[in-house]
């Protein structure tokens, strides 16, 4: 999904505390790619020791989440504005084809998540930094890995990036084409993501995003409205098409990839189960299960009344599915308000890990200034997000959903100081969700271009 305000910020990747090591993220000890320690590792290692009275294997890291703020930490970090494309999903599948897919990516979701915290508990062990995820790729494969996985993450969150892009004119354009006195040019493509361009690149600069957390509750109440208002649409007006409760082809295979989307907060999880009190993988699991229990329930509600009013007319944005109206126009501004403050947080994640790819800092204003550009100039030329979000599932979702988790679980698991701990069967199951993500990823992306190709994206 595309996230809420809170979305995806890591505490050590989002952090203005440089150490010495020129990191932004919590001092990793790392390996060479022979596998031995470079003097710089060392030296990192050598500052990251923590203080006497506090566990060594955390790293002086005193864990103070709680489980019901873990849960809605994690809650928030998964719904968010991309929640208006469930409607859409389940138009492409089918009612009943969308929801048993939700359910198959639950438990795919929940097994990866598994193999994170089951890798994070062995990679702490180890003396490695077990609250990010580019901890656990140094940990496995080394420090190319860890630059690989911030790849996948600046990506993955470069292309929500685009969707922002792309929603921020769905929003501001009919607002601002309404009003007789305002010229018809003011509400063009060009010039709303023009003028937020400005806006983007200078709260973009800002140094620490803490000044936009009052955008999570902001965020919050405005999905709220939209949600509550796609149920109130669908109670009070008639349907305008179709609904099927399996459909076939292509569209089948992109909802597919759009729901991978929609349940990940996996390159997350390291932080919260670091921070979790008296943590323990049955623990966070039942965390996980009432989270994606009450994600679900919002997808469904959302989804079958977006549909059951719409039918196979239903857009990938809801709201763009909707007629004009004084409580529409309401949802239309507050959404695009909400997006247009919530940018610069996920740009924040993007700069990071673009920035610790290419040794540039992160406060870099262009490079700010170079995201900013990139993103809206992509979302100019996209018609609509379901495009974005069929492909970023297939692609870096799938990447960090499945391959990361997998692979990094395997890998840890099979070195000699682990071995023992892990049942076989279970890293044999590793490599089976790893084969899975590869059929997901490559039937998302089929599915995905054709249903674009053959003008069924909407």
């Amino acid at each position: 999904m595309i996230d809420s305000p809170s979305m995806k910020i890591l505490s050590g990747s989002t952090s203005n505390n440089y150490n010495t090591c020129g990191a932004t993220e919590p001092v990793l000890h790392n390996r060479s790619q022979d596998g031995e320690e470079s003097n710089e590792d060392r030296a990192c290692l050598a500052q990251s020791d923590p203080p006497s009275d506090q566990p060594e294997e955390d790293h002086g890291h005193t864990p103070k989440g709680t489980v019901f703020g873990t849960y809605i930490n994690i809650l928030k970090n998964i719904v968010g504005a991309g929640m208006l494309s469930i409607p859409y999903v389940f138009s492409l599948a089918g009612w009943g084809m969308a929801m048993g897919l939700m359910f198959a990516m639950q438990f795919a979701a929940i097994t990866n998540l598994y193999f994170i915290m089951k890798t994070c508990d062995m990679i702490r062990g180890m003396g490695y930094d077990a609250s990010s995820y580019k901890g656990m790729a140094i940990a496995a494969w080394g420090s190319k890995a860890g630059k690989a996985t911030d790849a996948v993450i600046g990506l993955y969150t470069g292309s929500t990036l685009i969707t922002y892009g792309i929603l921020v004119v769905e929003f501001f354009q009919t607002p601002l084409r309404g009003p007789d006195q305002i010229p018809h040019w003011v509400g063009s493509k060009p010039i709303i993501l023009l003028a937020c361009s400005v806006i983007l690149i200078m709260l973009c600069s800002m140094k620490k995003i803490e000044g936009l957390k009052f955008t999570s509750v902001f965020g919050n109440a405005s999905l709220l409205y939209a949600a509550i208002l796609v149920f109130y649409k669908f109670t009070t007006s008639d349907n305008a098409g179709s609904v099927e409760a399996f459909e076939q082809g292509a569209g089948v295979l992109q909802a597919l990839s759009m729901l991978v989307f929609s349940y990940n907060f996996h390159y997350n999880m390291p932080t919260y189960y670091n921070d979790l009190q008296d943590r323990s993988v049955k623990k966070m699991i039942m965390i996980v299960i009432a989270v994606y229990v009450t994600v679900s329930t919002m997808y469904i509600v959302i989804g079958m009344s977006g549909y059951l009013l719409y039918g196979d007319k239903v857009k990938s944005n809801i709201i763009k599915s909707m007629a004009d109206g004084t409580e529409v126009t309401i949802a239309r501004i507050v959404l695009g308000v909400m997006i247009v403050f919530t940018y610069p947080v996920v740009q924040f994640a993007t700069r990071g890990a673009v920035a610790r790819n290419f040794d540039v800092a992160e406060t870099s204003i262009f490079l700010a200034f170079i995201i900013v550009a990139v993103t809206l100039l992509l979302s100019a030329v996209i018609p609509n997000i379901g495009i974005v979000l069929g492909y970023n599932g297939a692609i870096f979702g799938v990447a960090q959903h499945y391959f990361i988790p997998s692979l990094s679980f395997y890998k840890i698991s099979g070195m000699p100081e682990n071995q023992g701990i892990v049942p076989q069967k279970y890293r044999t199951g590793a490599l089976v969700v790893c084969g899975a993500g590869i059929v997901v990823g490559i039937l998302g992306l089929v599915g995905t271009t054709i249903n674009i190709t053959s003008g069924n994206s909407r």
